[in-house]
This record gives C-alpha cells, sequence and structure tokens, in this order.
C-alpha cells in the first residue's frame, strides 16, 4: 500500500502538475500533486511512495542488468510497470479528492534500464505513456531524454535545471545540490553563474547490491552493517582508480557502469567460494567509495563550495552522510564552514525531489519552454523536453 502525505493548496493563481519518478535504486515510485505558481518554489500538496514487489524490483533489475533480453519479457514487464505507475496516480487522486480534470499534465520519468554514453550515447527509459493517458484520463509526458540526445547531449541529468529554477535566489558557486541516489549527481554555479551539473558515480546501488547479497535485505538501514565494519583501504583505493572519477563533464552514468561486476572485478576476494571477508567491511568501504567520489569532484570542479544540500533516498542512510561531512570538513581550509544539510531544511521534500522535478518538466513541455541543459549535458542548446499523450 502506498504511504501517501497531503499539505493544503496556498494559491489560485497557480496550476496542478503530478510527477512521478523511480530510479535506479529501484526501490519503490514516488509521486506527488505539486503547486506550480509563477516566481514561486514548487509546493508538494500530496505525495506517495509504494515499494515495488520483490518480483517486479527482480524483473526490473533483470532488464537493467542483462545484455539482452526477449522482446516478450521487455513488453510484459514494461506493461506491469506502467499499469502501477497508473494505479499509483489514480490512488493519489482519489486520496486527495482532486479531480483528474483539475490536473494539466502528468510528467513520468519511466524506469530507465540503460544509459551509456560511450561508444555513442544510449538511453531508454521503460513506461507506456499512451496508457498511463488511457488509464488516468490525464495528458501525459514522458521521454524526457531523447531530445536533448537528439541534440547532442547526454540526457542526463535533468534535475539542474530544475533545481536551478526551483532554487534561483539560493544556488551560487558556493553551494552544491547533491543527489544519492542509486547514482550521486551534483548541481552547482561556476564562477561565470553557469549551470553544471554531472554524475559523480555510485551512491546507494553497490551498497544496496552487497546488503542483498551479504544479509538478505533491500538496503543497509542507516548504514548500520557498514558502521560496524572497517575500511579496506587497499581495495578502496583500486575503486577510486576507476577511469570515470578522473573524466572532465559533461558526464552521466548509471548501474550499468557501477554494477556488481564492476565490484566482483575489483573486490574478488569477497565474492569467491572461500571469502571470510567480511561483509561489513565491503559495506563500510563502498560507503566510503561514495562519500569520497563525490568530494573529491567537489573539490576539482566546485572549489568554492561551503555549502552541500542533500536529497534522495541515500540521505535517509545516517552512516554515509556522517562520512560525507566528516571528507567535506576536511577538504575545506576552515571546517567550521563546511555545511551539510537536507533539502527539507529549505522547504522541499527530498524524498519527492525528483517527482517534483519531472511535474516541473511535464509544465516546461506542456507550455513549450525549452529548457537550458546545455552547460549539463553537453547539449547544443534549450530545447523543450518530453512526449506529449494527451487526455
Amino acid at each position: 500500500m502506498a504511504r501517501i502525505h497531503s499539505q493544503t493548496c496556498s494559491s489560485t493563481d497557480s496550476a496542478l502538475y503530478i510527477g512521478q519518478m523511480s530510479g535506479t535504486s529501484l526501490d519503490g515510485l514516488d509521486t506527488v500533486i505539486a503547486e506550480l505558481a509563477p516566481g514561486q518554489p514548487p509546493r508538494i500538496l500530496y505525495r506517495s511512495y509504494l515499494p515495488f514487489e520483490s518480483q517486479l524490483a527482480s524483473a526490473l533489475r533483470r532488464l537493467a542488468t542483462a545484455s539482452t533480453w526477449s522482446v516478450a519479457e521487455y513488453l510484459e514487464i514494461e506493461h506491469a510497470y506502467t499499469l502501477l505507475s497508473a494505479s499509483c496516480i489514480q490512488d493519489l487522486l482519489k486520496a486527495s479528492g482532486i479531480s483528474p480534470a483539475d490536473i494539466n499534465a502528468i510528467g513520468c520519468h519511466g524506469q530507465t534500464i540503460r544509459h551509456q554514453t560511450s561508444p555513442q550515447v544510449l538511453t531508454h527509459q521503460l513506461l507506456d505513456g499512451a496508457l498511463i493517458a488511457e488509464q488516468t484520463g490525464v495528458t501525459t509526458i514522458c521521454d524526457f531524454r531523447s531530445r536533448d540526445i537528439a541534440a547532442g547531449g547526454q540526457g542526463a541529468p535533468l534535475l539542474p535545471a530544475f533545481l536551478a529554477a526551483a532554487f534561483q535566489k539560493t544556488l551560487d558557486e558556493t553551494i552544491c545540490f547533491l543527489n544519492l541516489g542509486g547514482i550521486a549527481n551534483i548541481c552547482y554555479r561556476d564562477a561565470e553563474r553557469k549551470l553544471r551539473g554531472f554524475d559523480t558515480g555510485p551512491a546507494s546501488t553497490l551498497l544496496n547490491h552487497c546488503s542483498r547479497m551479504f544479509f538478505n535485505t533491500e538496503y543497509d538501514a542507516e548504514g548500520a552493517h557498514a558502521r560496524r565494519g572497517v575500511v579496506d583501504e587497499s581495495l578502496l583505493k583500486r575503486l577510486l582508480s576507476d577511469a570515470y572519477f578522473d573524466e572532465l563533464p559533461p558526464k552521466s552514468t548509471g548501474p550499468e557502469r557501477f554494477s556488481l561486476e564492476w565490484l566482483q572485478q575489483r573486490a574478488p576476494e569477497y565474492f569467491c567460494d572461500s571469502a571470510v571477508v567480511s561483509g561489513e567491511n565491503l559495506l563500510a568501504t563502498l560507503t566510503e567509495l561514495t562519500a569520497l567520489s563525490v568530494i573529491n569532484q567537489i573539490r576539482v570542479f566546485v572549489p568554492q563550495c561551503r555549502r552541500l544540500i542533500a536529497y534522495g533516498g541515500g540521505v535517509h542512510n545516517v552512516f554515509l552522510m556522517e562520512r560525507l561531512k566528516a571528507a567535506f570538513s576536511i577538504s575545506v581550509d576552515d571546517e567550521s564552514q563546511a555545511v551539510v544539510e537536507t533539502s527539507d531544511e529549505l522547504g522541499l521534500d527530498g524524498d519527492m525531489m525528483e517527482a517534483t522535478a519531472f511535474a516541473w518538466l511535464a509544465q516546461q513541455c506542456l507550455e513549450r519552454r525549452p529548457v537550458a541543459c546545455e552547460t549539463v549535458t553537453g547539449s547544443r542548446g534549450a530545447r523543450v523536453l518530453g512526449c506529449i499523450y494527451p487526455a
């Protein structure tokens, strides 16, 4: 059952949009009804989170990691995922008492099952937008990445454009927004106030893989297992030597690159039949990998950053947040100036940040407003993003 929360609408000069997101952590669906008003940050009026059942999560994980799959298998999984997406939206509308006719559009990201940038940029988000529109009776917008890729970009990350609009009075060269999903990414303005952003590497994806493998849990709650471990410094050095961490932006990545196989190749001693090493040590090392890969790249590309604003599911990993704070404090001249906080402290629910962003992106598409991603994704210029399925 979805967990639903609500707030009251505050303005008549506003429009209602639905946003929906499921990320590379493959944990479930986030859905929001957001109030979007000119010159104001988005307000989440209603929100829900529905965890994936294990069968669907396993099927999506299989599609995301397999080198090949059958057309029939793909279509069956896409259909099941889409029906669940539509059901979440219908349940949220029912709980809110808001009529579908009062919603301008739905923005659905879909489930990424492939994202690569070399030798060519290829990405695909599993979703049937026509079925969402048919099931909900609301105009549905999806496939937000393909136009950016057609214009020479990488199609990701798209959140920086939203963050620049939502926090236009906050975002400058001293601040970094940090998304801790399956993959971590940062957003900032450079010294010339140009919007920048890129994926830094793994956040929860490898931690979740190893939690399932070593402890039979979907994730390491609050980083409890990792906290009991000891960092394997030799392994950490091998992991940080991956060429991706030294690449220049624009860059984006996914669990295809930072996969369980990637980890097994670099840490065979943890996965062989005779392994006697600690799963807790491995989780401690992967937590440090996330913290250091993020902070190392902030120091290179955002040297003036003194304030880190985190959002996404990873903020609930208490141990990871502690390690981020420790690494960030060490990286600046005056530790007292290093601030790590969450977006909730700025008034925007960090768990629903990405879903809210896709409500905003749906509005930009419906109103034919080009989204400026060129300094983030490397595209040739701002483009209208998304494909529209009218109600």
